[in-house]
């Protein structure tokens, strides 16, 4: 069995199938968020039907070796892939609120880069639900 590189879904805002877990692992057709967003001039739009966090191992990796990434996959079926912690806990207040009121179903969000308060000239990602 291969150790150099695995990923492993940590947590997901629904339950998987076997192959809809394989799909999400893999990451070569999702859309990039931190490229996306930094090349337009307007949100990203997603009507986000489950989003999930998995932890990374790469032994290849020029700088950590674990990470995290988030993968959020919208009604249309196309995935969109970030590492931003800032955008993960966003999602994850809508997502927690909107269930705590017995709204289940799929949730649209534009998602966007601000202007970081720490780091001058960086940016950050979250998102506000529309």
């Amino acid at each position: 069995m291969r150790t150099e590189y695995s990923v492993n879904i940590v947590e997901c805002t629904k339950e998987l199938s076997v192959k809809e877990k394989i799909m999400l692992k893999d990451f070569g057709n999702a859309v990039a968020l931190d490229r996306a967003t930094a090349e337009s001039d307007s949100p990203i739009v997603v009507e986000v039907d489950y989003f999930a966090r998995m932890e990374v191992h790469n032994e290849k990796s020029r700088q950590d070796k674990d990470y995290q990434k988030i993968v959020i996959c919208d009604t249309s079926g196309n995935k969109y892939i970030t590492g931003s912690d800032s955008l993960y806990n966003s999602l994850c207040d809508i997502y927690e609120e909107l269930s705590s009121a017995g709204e289940n179903g799929p949730f649209t969000v534009e998602i966007y880069g601000k202007p970081s308060a720490n780091y001058v000239g960086k940016t950050f990602l979250t998102c506000s639900l529309c």
